[in-house]
């Protein structure tokens, strides 16, 4: 795992992804994230991904 520090208003880029990951607010613990990536590309919360997993459901969760 690549841990890397920013401060809001600053990303990161995923270049062979076109993926780019934004801090948009820093607030208390909470960490608001903006990413921006092209429409083929998924992009679900680890805890949504669990739930499906944990259900046996095959397909991909929907895209949020």
């Amino acid at each position: 795992m690549l841990v890397l520090g920013r401060k809001a208003g600053e990303s990161i880029t995923l270049p062979d992804l076109n993926v780019e990951i934004a801090v948009v607010s820093i607030t208390g613990d909470k960490c608001r994230l903006g990413i921006v990536a092209p429409d083929d590309v998924s992009i679900v919360r680890t805890e949504i991904m669990e739930r499906y997993q944990q259900d046996g459901d095959e397909s991909t969760p929907p895209r949020e």
